[in-house]
C-alpha cells in the first residue's frame, strides 16, 4: 500500500517506508528527551527501555488504522477467483485459506481521522502480550500510550508530540523528494521498473495541484453547506478562492515546503 492517496509517500510500499521513518526519527527524537519528564536521574536511567518501546509502539502502530479505514481490500484465489474482502480485523492475511492474490482500493467514503482511532484495535496483534503486559505495570506511561493509540494526542502528551514530530518529518522529506511519475492515480496499478530515476523537484504547480487533491479526499473539508470551503454539482467542484488557497499555504508550510508564495494572486496564477 501507499502511506496516502495524493499525499506523502503515495507510491507502492510508501506505507512501508514512511511506517518505518516515523519509527527511526521518533526514537532518535526520545534520545533526546529525558523521560519521564520531572523525574530524578536514577528513575529515568530505570525506565529509559520502557519509554523507548512506548514509543516505538505509538510511531510502529500511528497509521496502521488507514487498513481498515482508508481502503477495502480483497482477497484472490491462484485462479484469480475472488474470495472475499478481508480486514486486519481478522488476523493475517496469509492466514486466510486458498489466498494468493490481494488488491485494494481506496474507499471514497472514507471519514476523515477515522484511522487514527484505530490503532488500540489492533494492539494485540503486532505486540506480544508479555510486552503489553510489562508497559502496563507503569501506569502513568501505560496511560499515555492508550491516549496516543486512540488520537487522543492532548492527552497522549509526550508520547503522542513525539510521533506527531516524527510523522510529520517523514512526511516533508517525502514530499521534498516526490516524483510526479511516482505517485498513483486512483485505482491504477503502479509498474515497476528495475532502474529508477532519480526523484526531480516538483514545480510550484504541481505542488499546489497536489496539496489541493490531499485536502479534498483526505481531511475534513466543509462541503455543501453555509460557510463551506467547497460547493459540488453532478459534474463540478467550486471552491471558495480565498480560504482554500489559504488552506493550501498552511497546509505546504506545515510540511516544510519552500517557494510557497504569500500572496493569493501568484497561486492562482500557478
Amino acid at each position: 500500500m501507499p502511506a496516502s492517496q495524493n499525499h506523502h509517500h503515495s507510491n507502492r510500499g510508501g506505507f512501508l517506508l514512511h511506517t518505518l521513518e516515523v519509527v527511526e526519527i521518533a526514537i532518535k527524537r526520545r534520545n533526546t528527551k529525558m523521560l519521564p519528564i520531572g523525574a530524578n536521574a536514577e528513575k529515568q536511567n530505570e525506565k529509559k527501555d520502557l519509554w523507548t518501546f512506548a514509543i516505538f509502539v505509538a510511531a510502529l502502530l500511528h497509521d496502521i488504522g488507514k487498513t481498515i479505514s482508508d481502503v477495502d481490500i480483497m482477497l484472490y484465489d491462484a485462479k484469480h477467483k475472488a474470495l472475499g474482502k478481508w480486514s486486519p480485523w481478522f488476523g493475517r492475511m496469509s492466514d486466510v485459506s486458498d489466498a494468493k492474490y490481494y488488491q485494494y482500493q481506496y474507499n471514497a467514503s472514507r471519514k476523515y481521522q477515522q484511522h487514527s482511532l484505530l490503532p488500540l484495535t489492533l494492539l494485540s496483534q503486532f505486540i506480544n502480550p508479555v510486552a503489553i503486559d510489562w508497559m502496563q505495570k507503569e501506569s502513568d506511561l501505560f496511560t499515555l500510550l492508550l491516549m496516543s493509540l486512540q488520537g487522543r494526542c492532548a492527552e497522549g502528551a509526550i508520547i503522542a508530540d513525539i510521533v506527531k514530530y516524527a510523522d510529520s518529518e517523514s512526511s516533508a522529506k517525502s514530499l521534498k523528494n516526490s516524483n510526479n511519475s511516482n505517485s498513483l492515480k486512483p485505482n491504477q496499478p503502479q509498474l515497476q521498473t528495475q532502474t529508477q530515476l532519480q526523484p526531480q523537484p516538483k514545480s510550484l504547480a504541481d505542488k499546489l495541484l497536489d496539496t489541493l487533491r490531499y485536502l479534498v479526499l483526505e481531511t475534513n473539508l466543509k462541503i455543501n453547506a453555509p460557510g463551506a470551503v467547497m460547493f459540488t454539482t453532478a459534474d463540478d467542484i467550486y471552491f471558495v478562492s480565498k480560504v482554500i488557497m489559504d488552506k493550501i499555504r498552511d497546509s505546504l508550510n506545515k510540511d516544510k515546503q519552500k517557494g510557497i508564495p504569500f500572496d493569493n494572486s501568484r497561486m492562482m496564477d500557478e
